[in-house]
Order: structure tokens, then C-alpha cells, then sequence
């Protein structure tokens, strides 16, 4: 029986990651037609906090957390409100992109469930 529970864990683990390369993925693709200079980093601090993807461009930074998780739950949001509270002005549309369906905004958030990635596109090109 412990197996079976290694097994399960395990496959929600590669789905974290497969969902996590997706939205990397599909952000790349919509910054490569525009020609942007945009530079694409991961941040961690030594707590271990991180940020899936931060998008670098003109000055700005646009954090993006990754959860492939359909419930939106309030741990979601820790990392980003922790960035966010560290970096200061050059913030702009820090973005939630979760496993789910519907799009929110939540305490300055924007909330985009899987099938909403395209939506990055105008967040990319435009400061706050």
C-alpha cells in the first residue's frame, strides 16, 4: 500500500512540473513574435520562497507563480505577496496562473486559470 501512496505523490509532483513548463513554454511562444528582449529568470530566496518565472522587461518586472492545482487556495498567493513586498516599484501585473478555470483578481493579483495563458501576452507588453 505505501507504494501505491509513492506512486500518487510522485505523479502529482511530475504534474506540478509538466504544468509549470507549460505556462514557461507558452510565455516564451508569446514574447517570441514581438521580437522582445525580455529576459525570462526563476527566484528563490534562502527560505525557500520562490517565484516560477519572473519576466524582465523595459525596467519591470512581471512575477508569475505557477500552481497546477484547480482550487485557487490563500498559499497560492505567499510567494508573489512576499516578492512583491521585497521588489518594490518596478512590480508590474503580478500574475497567478493555476490548473483551474476562472480568472480574478485578488489583492492586486491577477488570477488566470490554465486556459487564460495567452492573456500574459498584453501584461508582457505594457507596464502597470
Amino acid at each position: 500500500m505505501r507504494q501505491l501512496l509513492e506512486v500518487k505523490d510522485l505523479t502529482l509532483f511530475l504534474r506540478g512540473h509538466i504544468f509549470e513548463t507549460f505556462v514557461v513554454s507558452e510565455t516564451r511562444k508569446l514574447l517570441l513574435p514581438k521580437g522582445s528582449p525580455a529576459s525570462l529568470y526563476f527566484w528563490r530566496d534562502s527560505g525557500g520562497t520562490e517565484i516560477d518565472l519572473l519576466v524582465e522587461e523595459s525596467g519591470f518586472l512581471l512575477p508569475i507563480e505557477i500552481k497546477a492545482g484547480e482550487t485557487l487556495t490563500p498559499d497560492f498567493f505567499t510567494g508573489l505577496q512576499k516578492w512583491m513586498s521585497l521588489a518594490g516599484h518596478r512590480v508590474v501585473h503580478p500574475t497567478l496562473v493555476y490548473g483551474g478555470a476562472e480568472d480574478a483578481t485578488f489583492k492586486g493579483i491577477h488570477v488566470l486559470g490554465w486556459s487564460s495563458v495567452p492573456a500574459i501576452y498584453p501584461e508582457i507588453c505594457s507596464p502597470a
